[in-house]
């Protein structure tokens, strides 16, 4: 069965500038679901759509995840399945980074972005 006959029997539609190593981790999330989620589960989420990890904060019931992507499109998508697989107790921070990938410019002194933010779910 080929990635798109295998996408489609999974219910999966992915967007048209998805790469097929991104179809090939939807596909392979879906597949190992096992309706629980673990960290690493959640970080083969979020290292299919950028790079990063996840730092898990029990006692106050949330996780952050700290990435380092500019894709718009690929947070989307990423929030989507992070909300789709993760325990519905708990609640999301997101860390957006940008590392030496050629975010960081030298103009005299060193300069990046980053934003924080707690994600919810859109409604």
């Amino acid at each position: 069965m080929g990635i798109i006959a295998l996408g489609i029997f999974l219910n999966i539609t992915p967007d048209k500038d998805d790469t097929t190593e991104q179809r090939r981790k939807v596909i392979l999330i879906r597949l190992q679901s096992t309706g629980v989620s673990t960290v690493k589960a959640m970080e083969t989420i979020v290292n299919t759509w950028g790079t990063g990890y996840i730092v898990e904060h029990n006692s106050e019931y949330y996780f952050s995840i700290y990435i380092s992507t500019d894709k718009p499109r690929n947070l989307k998508r990423m929030k989507e399945q992070i909300f789709t697989y993760k325990p519905a107790h708990l609640g999301v921070n997101i860390y957006l980074g940008y590392s030496w990938d050629g975010k960081i410019n030298f103009d005299g002194k060193y300069t990046f972005g980053s934003t924080t933010a707690l994600w919810e779910e859109d409604e």
